[in-house]
């Protein structure tokens, strides 16, 4: 049951054609980064060395792609599957399935997940192929699917974040005003607040930069993942208290 639901989660989503749209943008816009490094270098000694050009091209554009677009991705279908389905009273077409409401909550939030991971791998192939067309080589591809698969783990827990915010309010403006809110004040603590800094989860958004190159000391990683887990547990047990008692 839990499966039938998540297809049918899944399938509302990839329905929608904002997100064929934002697909399309996105790799518009890695192709643009390859001629722009093109350009640039072109300006810069006169000549183009394909062989180093984009060396770091893997690599250089994760930090804004998943501290700015794929939070896009996660609120927008947030939204779409849960606070919309609320206003416009879809969700009691969902509830009288023979699914019980847990099982429909975890598919949600699974289906929201996949979406994002869908983007991220999406991203990574489309800066691989660009890459290979113009460079003729796949060097550091190694590095940066390793880097992509570990930056996937923290993105749960921000699904987690957006879906227990969107159980708070039935209006989907307000959910939406009211996670991109908390978002942006998360982001803000992790950066400007010494204190808070390693306890909030956003900062780890960039889940990579630790674990590879030059690796913590194991007392240093665990504190860090048991950051995000317990976040997540928090946060998953939250949204489900409210989404189990959210009157339609």
């Amino acid at each position: 049951m839990f499966l039938a639901s998540l297809k049918n989660e899944l399938e509302k989503l990839f329905s929608r054609k904002k997100y064929i749209v934002f697909l399309i943008l996105d790799a518009i816009s890695c192709l643009l980064l390859a001629v722009g490094q093109i350009v640039a270098e072109i300006v810069a000694d006169g000549a183009i060395d394909t062989s180093v050009l984009f060396d770091d091209m893997l690599i250089s554009g994760m930090s804004p792609y998943l501290t700015v677009f794929i939070p896009l991705m996660a609120l927008l279908a947030a939204s779409d599957l849960f606070s919309s389905e609320f206003h416009d009273l879809s969700i009691r077409m969902v509830l009288l399935r023979p699914v019980e409401r847990w099982q429909i909550f975890c598919a949600k939030i699974t289906a929201v997940f996949g979406l994002c991971a869908a983007f991220v791998f999406s991203h990574l192939i489309f800066l691989l192929l660009v890459k290979l067309i113009f460079s003729q080589t796949l060097s550091g591809a190694g590095y940066a699917i390793g880097a992509y698969l570990l930056d996937i783990i923290p993105m749960a827990v921000l699904v987690l974040l957006f879906a227990f915010l969107h159980q708070l309010v039935k209006s989907s403006g307000s959910a939406v005003a009211i996670s991109v809110i908390c978002y942006v004040g998360l982001v803000v603590i992790g950066k400007y607040v010494s204190f808070a800094g390693g306890l909030v989860f956003t900062e780890y958004l960039s889940w990579h930069s630790i674990w590879l190159g030059a690796t913590l000391p194991v007392t240093v990683l665990l504190p860090k993942l048991g950051i995000l887990l317990g976040t997540a547990t928090v946060l998953y047990c939250a949204g489900y208290y409210l989404f189990e008692r959210k009157e339609i």
